[in-house]
């Protein structure tokens, strides 16, 4: 879950990733078992109608629409990720192959962070969307399909409170108005 390392588009020089995470792996058992549910039944024609050259181009049809089904899938979900740093959160959703979107909210400006796990797949699996909601007219910030959101929720909150108090220790500095 943490990675200092990680480095994005936009980073302050002086920004520091806390971590990065990725959906749930086991979003990604829904395409897959499409995929084989697609290819029992690729067996069930093939066993029925036996080898021609139809049934050969349906295969081939469908090896290369599973290919390429499978990739979109990976694709999206190696693309969709979430990074929480000392000064803010970014949440990047890879929709399709050419539709992203990329929400960021500052730590400063969160009232409030909401976890909510629906349906007995995300309760088994410890899955579930992460709501941020932030002041002022930015809209809600939704971090889908994320591992054990509790714990990413808690430390969110944690980075939060360690961003206050270090802003709290710093000493003020006095403004010096230059007149010409």
């Amino acid at each position: 879950m943490s990675n200092n390392q990680y480095h994005f588009e936009g980073q302050k020089p002086y920004e520091e990733v806390k971590f990065v995470l990725h959906r749930h792996w086991a979003t990604l058992v829904r395409p897959v078992l499409y995929l084989v549910l697609l290819w029992i039944g690729v067996g069930i024609v093939f066993y029925v109608f036996k080898a021609s050259w139809v049934t050969a181009y349906v295969i081939f049809g469908i090896l290369a629409f599973s290919v390429l089904y499978g990739g979109l899938k990976w694709f999206i979900w190696s693309n969709s990720l979430s990074i929480v740093t000392d000064l803010r959160v970014v949440d990047i959703d890879q929709r399709g192959l050419f539709h992203r979107t990329v929400a960021s909210a500052m730590l400063e400006n969160v009232e409030d962070v909401t976890v909510e796990t629906k349906g007995v797949w995300a309760s088994s699996f410890n899955f579930g969307t992460i709501m941020i909601q932030t002041g002022g007219s930015e809209r809600m910030i939704e971090m889908e399909e994320m591992p054990d959101p509790y714990a990413v929720q808690q430390k969110i909150l944690s980075i939060m409170e360690d961003t206050d108090t270090r802003a709290e220790d710093e000493p003020k500095e006095k403004k010096k108005v230059v007149m010409d």
